[in-house]
């Protein structure tokens, strides 16, 4: 890679990916691995990763991920890295929501969408990476929405 984030030619990135099931995750997944680079799909339930990506063979690891757990988010890296030795791009892309109105959500469950998890997590490459402590909220009438924490520093 070059000091810009760029592929250089013959390179091949290694990409993080949460929410990879369906949605946006699944088809950054998709464009990945049609250009040939590595990608560590989360979700909740993997075998919806492996089903919508047929055929991807050995530069698919797909692995499960609570994103709200910290130790299996420390795990997933650790396993990502252990495949493919580092990890070069991540795409934070699970969120929580609760949809319903405001008034018969209690206030745990709404917490719940609002809170990450502390801690930060790092692979050991050569280019340090962390995703630290930091979540987006979508405020949206009736909506709760947040991300999960993953600005990269």
């Amino acid at each position: 890679m070059t000091s810009t984030g760029a592929k250089t030619s013959g390179s091949t990135l290694v990409w993080f990916i949460t929410g990879a099931s369906r949605g946006f995750g699944l088809e950054i997944a998709r464009q990945a691995l049609e250009r040939g680079d590595a990608v560590v799909a989360t979700a909740r339930d993997p075998r919806g990763v492996e089903k919508n990506l047929p055929g991807a063979g050995a530069s698919l690891l797909a692995v499960a991920l609570d994103v709200t757990d910290e130790q299996e988010a420390q795990s997933a890296v650790a396993r990502g890295v252990e495949r493919f030795g580092r990890i070069d791009v991540l795409v934070n892309n699970a969120g929580r929501g609760l949809l319903g109105a405001v008034e018969e959500a209690s206030p745990a469950e709404v917490r719940a969408v609002f809170t990450c998890p502390s801690g930060k997590v790092e692979t050991y490459s050569g280019d340090d990476f962390r995703a630290s402590e930091a979540c987006g909220h979508i405020p949206i009438a009736g909506v709760a929405y947040a991300c999960t924490p993953g600005v990269c520093e």
